[in-house]
């Protein structure tokens, strides 16, 4: 068989490089990469980032004539690792080939662009489990022969009671855990939890019922936000519900970002994000220039004299979550205790 290329540019590098733009933007709906810890790029080899227990704090008087006073940060640290690799392939064999070859120009790109747009889903959807991981205060991600583990430093919630019991005070425990992000300076912006844990705890609990019963309130989403901030600790706070997943390789059943009976108390501030999600310098990407890139990278290989016959393209990044204010996320798994 003859060149791929000459017969199908649209697997040429460059082609290929256009199919994988915009790489940057977050999936519609994963809120952990669009919200919270957006993705950025750095010309580096290893994620780096300053850890802060608090955002900041006064700059002291001075004589204009004195020198000025030394200080050392508080609760200030700093880390740097290797960020972690990931990548796949998709095999365009002689059958796709030979389809392509038939297709109009339009339908072409309608059958490479779904192709292609597997291998993004997938990485910005391991993207979006690393950081939901994270925040658990463990990142693990297994597969494929490899462990990739790394702790975080947030907080452990505090329960009082099972929130399935319909009188245990939800609203005092979203209070005291509000209050652990806002003793290191950021403020509660986000609850998160799935639909389950939604309707099997705030759904049944007396307190919300009777507000929502006797005060005229709607049994929904807003409304709950709407009660919970008449909390002076809780303004600004809303509860998300977040059912976004994925399904494992191997399996028929959907994994949640955010399992049952598990909450997340997510923080910020007005002036400071609580981190990003860092892009770092690849070791795949060294083919595309002479050099290694940040970033996401993609590369086009023709297999001509080999079996199987096609092109394989690749795709894949190298990072890590890099949460700064790690203080900020309260991690609660006990609701159902």
């Amino acid at each position: 068989m003859g060149n791929i290329y000459d017969v199908l540019p649209e697997l040429r590098q460059q082609a290929v490089d256009a199919y994988f733009k915009p790489i940057l933007q977050p999936i519609e709906g994963f809120i952990g990469q669009s919200k919270i810890l957006p993705i950025k790029e750095y010309n580096r080899d290893e994620v780096w980032y300053r850890v802060y227990d608090s955002p900041t704090g006064l700059m002291l008087p001075a004589d204009p004539d004195a020198p000025a006073p030394k200080i050392a940060p508080k609760g200030m640290s700093e880390e740097s690792f290797k960020g972690y690799n990931f990548k796949e392939a998709k095999i365009f064999g002689a059958k796709d080939i030979n389809y392509l070859q038939q297709c109009t120009p339009d339908l072409r790109d309608e059958y490479l662009i779904n192709a292609i747009d597997q291998l993004i889903v997938r990485a910005k959807t391991r993207i979006e489990q690393m950081i939901w991981s994270a925040f658990t205060g463990t990142l693990s991600v297994t597969g494929n022969g490899l462990n990739y583990t790394k702790a975080y430093p947030v907080q452990t919630a505090t329960t009082t009671a099972s929130w399935k019991t319909a009188t245990t005070n939800i609203l005092a425990d979203l209070v005291i855990n509000a209050k652990k992000i806002k003793a290191y300076g950021g403020q509660c912006k986000y609850i998160v939890m799935n639909s389950t844990t939604f309707a099997n705890t705030f759904g049944i609990n007396n307190y919300f019922q009777d507000k929502m019963k006797y005060g005229g309130f709607l049994y929904e989403i807003g409304t709950i936000t709407q009660i919970i901030q008449q909390k002076p600790e809780l303004q600004g706070t809303q509860i998300v519900i977040y059912d976004e997943g994925y399904i494992p390789d191997g399996s028929s059943s959907v994994t949640l970002f955010v399992p049952d009976d598990v909450v997340f108390y997510i923080g910020g501030s007005t002036n400071f994000g609580l981190g990003e999600f860092q892009l770092v310098r690849d070791p795949n990407s060294v083919a595309l220039g002479g050099e290694a890139k940040p970033g996401f990278w993609d590369r086009s290989i023709e297999h001509t004299e080999s079996d199987p016959y096609g092109v394989e393209v690749l795709y894949g990044f190298t990072g890590a979550p890099a949460i700064v204010f790690p203080k900020w996320v309260v991690y609660d798994s006990n609701i159902a205790s």
